[in-house]
Order: structure tokens, then C-alpha cells, then sequence
């Protein structure tokens, strides 16, 4: 983190988050894989308490806004999200790649 550089927390604040996917490849490209990250990010929307106020799925990248629920701690999950779901929606879009490349049409 850069010097200087003060977080502040608070209820009630909204929170505009940009992540991408691995080296920016396009892992949400289908609708299985996205139909995933939603049910993992509604497990976690339930299990942090954060409010949703709107969300984009692009093929490489995700934008959302959310705000606390007043959970002091329900966004520094994010990184935990990352950690615990991120290879595997990574695995499942190259899965899923792999065996449209083997298809005869």
C-alpha cells in the first residue's frame, strides 16, 4: 500500500469495486461460468451481510457496488472470496473451453 494512503471504513458508505479475471482472460465468457460467480457471490453477499446496489459481469472483469451491512469486516472478505473461489471459476471457464474446442461443430 502506497505511504500515505489512509482506508476508512464506515457503515453506510458505498463501495464501487473493480476486480479482473486472471491476466485478464476472458473466464466469464460463458453463461455456466457467470451463473457460477453469481451463486458464489450472492453465498457471500449472505454469509458478509452486504447490501448489492448493482453489479456488471463483462467477459474478463466484474464492477460492483455494494454496501455494508455494518459488518466491520464484510469487505475485507474480498480477498478471501478471491482466494477460496477464483481458481476454481478459473478451471471450471477452461474446462468448459477446452471441450468447445473439441467440438465437431
Amino acid at each position: 500500500m502506497p505511504s500515505g494512503l489512509h482506508r476508512t471504513y464506515g457503515a453506510h458508505h458505498l463501495h464501487f469495486i473493480t476486480w479482473s479475471c486472471y491476466r485478464r482472460l476472458p473466464f466469464l465468457r460463458s453463461a455456466r461460468t457467470r451463473d457460477r460467480f453469481l451463486s458464489i457471490l450472492e453465498q457471500v453477499r449472505a454469509r458478509y451481510r452486504f447490501v448489492v446496489v448493482g453489479y456488471v459481469v463483462m467477459l474478463e472483469h466484474v464492477h460492483f457496488a455494494g454496501q455494508r451491512a455494518g459488518d466491520r469486516n464484510s469487505f475485507q472478505s474480498n480477498a478471501g472470496f478471491e482466494a477460496a473461489h477464483g481458481a476454481s471459476l478459473a478451471a471450471q471457464a477452461q474446462a468448459e473451453e477446452s471441450a468447445a474446442s473439441q467440438s465437431i461443430w
